[in-house]
């Protein structure tokens, strides 16, 4: 890939328009190509090619020539792309979380049957267990507020791993107390 020339660069790093333009216009095709072979649909991929200009324009200054433009822009485009993946990610367990809720706690009053009632309160029972301890923190954390796993070691101070096995701990946890109740219920019927 041929790059822009030295003085178009330098008047890239003094954040004339005029090159921040030039620049967009030759990097843009590869830009698109990176973005797309990360996975991302295209609208997507405009985004994340918009915010990676961006941020180029913002970072020029540290560059140190015009051939290190396209290798920056590669890693920036990377790194937005799996920021979105992550995000998308997250969006969906909330999603997934708010769906659990909705189950146990329907809008319309009509009245649910027995199994339902009894399901909720067994629900409802485990998370209110599960919630005493610290360990359920990071379950309710990750689960119910959709935060990664990065977020959570950030905020307790702790090594990812750490809270990697804590949610291990906890799902285990959480299966058995459900199971506990689940056969109890049965044992009961």
């Amino acid at each position: 890939m041929e790059h822009i020339s030295r003085t178009c660069f330098e008047a890239l790093q003094k954040g004339e328009e005029q090159a921040c333009s030039i620049t967009f216009r030759h990097y843009q095709k590869f830009a698109r190509h990176v973005a797309l072979r990360c996975g991302v649909d295209p609208v997507t991929a405009d985004d994340v090619i918009q915010m990676a200009f961006l941020r180029l324009y913002a970072h020029s200054a540290k560059l140190d020539g015009p051939s290190s433009i396209a290798q920056w822009l590669a890693v920036s485009i990377r790194n937005l792309c799996l920021d979105e993946f992550r995000k998308t990610s997250r969006m969906q367990r909330k999603s997934d979380a708010f769906a659990v809720h909705r189950t146990l706690m329907p809008d319309e009053p009509e009245s649910p049957s027995e199994e339902d009632l009894f399901e909720g309160r067994l629900y409802a029972a485990a998370i209110r267990e599960i919630d005493k301890s610290p360990d359920g923190q990071t379950l309710r954390a990750f689960y119910l507020e959709g935060k990664s796993i990065k977020e959570i070691a950030t905020e307790n101070r702790e090594a990812t791993g750490t809270v990697t096995a804590r949610l291990s701990r906890m799902r285990k946890k959480l299966r058995d107390l459900l199971l506990k109740k689940i056969s109890a219920w049965e044992d009961g019927r």
